[in-house]
Formats: structure tokens, C-alpha cells, sequence
């Protein structure tokens, strides 16, 4: 119940794609207190704080999702070599095996 698993979006006419699902802590306040982070540490991290921030977005989405009457369903998109990425794709159906 502390990570939430989001599959790859895997479309027929796109390869090169990385098919593992991407995993997020469900709450970004519970990596904080983990590793007994304040706002200081975060601001000096910019790494740290773009994952904090993800996290934060992807958690929101997942909210507005779950409510939402169409019940999109959430996906990641990314290449094999880590060039590109799109971290959340909310889709109306999917195309994932």
C-alpha cells in the first residue's frame, strides 16, 4: 500500500520502449520523513526535488483519476536509452498486454 506501479504505455507503432511498469511512494511526505528531510536539504537538491515533485503530480493524478466518471488509466512512457520520458499518461483505454 506504499507504492503505487504504473505500466509502460506500450503503443504498436512506437519501439525502442522500456516495458517495465515505473513505481512511486504514494505519498512524497513518506520519503521525506524517511530520510528526515527538510525543506532546506530539498531546496539545495534540485534532483531530489524534481522526484519530490513527480511524486507529488503522479499522486494527484492518481486522485483525480480514481474519481474521475471515466476512470482513465494511468501509464508511463519512456526509451530504452533514458533520452525521453513522459512520466504520466492518462489514457482512456489501453493498449498494454
Amino acid at each position: 500500500m506504499v507504492l503505487d506501479v504504473v505500466p509502460a504505455w506500450l503503443p504498436n507503432r512506437l519501439s525502442g520502449l522500456v516495458k517495465e511498469p515505473k513505481r512511486y511512494v504514494v505519498d512524497p511526505s513518506l520519503i521525506a520523513a524517511s530520510l528526515r528531510l527538510d525543506v532546506a536539504a530539498v531546496m539545495r537538491d534540485g534532483d531530489l526535488m524534481g522526484r519530490l515533485l513527480d511524486t507529488f503530480v503522479a499522486s494527484q493524478i492518481r486522485a483525480d483519476a480514481a474519481l474521475s466518471p471515466a476512470r482513465p488509466r494511468l501509464h508511463h512512457l519512456r526509451q530504452r536509452n533514458g533520452r525521453h520520458e513522459v512520466d504520466i499518461i492518462a489514457a482512456l483505454w489501453s493498449r498494454s498486454p
